[in-house]
């Protein structure tokens, strides 16, 4: 009934009627093939995705035991003596800034938030010295690679002073690596 009523009208239409009809068909059509293509492309690249991920992570899990091993000979060159946490962090800085000469009302040192990873969490300090010799500051520098590969400065600035350009005003931040407690050598997770 519904297609006999379609083809009484279509009859009934006049050429250029039936002409903007299918017109208007074609690009309805066209219209919705476009959004299906659209929608197909993003399905493909959406699979492709996932299967460079699963593909990765294959790679990964093949070579589990490598990193295992990996990890466990890294896990035993590590001497949890020396391994730094935060509040130490802060003194042992405060501490090198004194033996350097660098302490006073012209230094600065703010403890900065900690990154806590699945094996390492790293404690940051950041420090500025206003109006220091270049001796000081080398030697500062070199009481914490003394400490490598627990302390490391991540990040320095160095400008002269504008009055006194023998004076300069530098700015670190320095880092310590501190191994998680709920894992250590023989707790290496499987």
């Amino acid at each position: 009934m519904l297609l006999r009523f379609i083809k009484d009208w279509y009859q009934k239409m006049s050429m250029r009627e039936r002409g903007m009809f299918i017109a208007f068909v074609w690009v309805i059509v066209l219209g919705w093939l476009g959004y299906l293509a659209h929608k197909i492309g993003h399905l493909r690249d959406d699979i492709k995705t996932v299967q460079t991920a699963a593909t990765n992570q294959k790679l990964v899990l093949d070579q589990q035991n490598a990193i295992q091993t990996n990890l466990s000979q890294m896990f035993s060159r590590f001497d949890k003596a020396n391994v730094i946490d935060a509040p130490h962090l802060f003194q042992m800085i405060a501490q090198f800034a004194k033996d350097s000469s660098l302490d006073g009302p012209n230094t600065s040192i703010q403890q900065q938030r900690s990154q806590t990873a699945d094996i390492f969490t790293i404690n940051t300090v950041s420090v500025h010295f206003s109006k220091a010799s270049i001796h000081d500051l080398v030697n500062f520098a070199s009481k914490i690679e003394d400490k490598t590969p627990y302390l490391a400065i991540d990040d320095i600035s160095i400008t002269p002073s504008p009055i006194l350009p023998n004076q300069l005003d530098a700015t670190l931040r320095v880092s310590s690596l501190e191994l998680n407690q709920s894992i250590n050598s023989t707790d290496v997770k499987h």
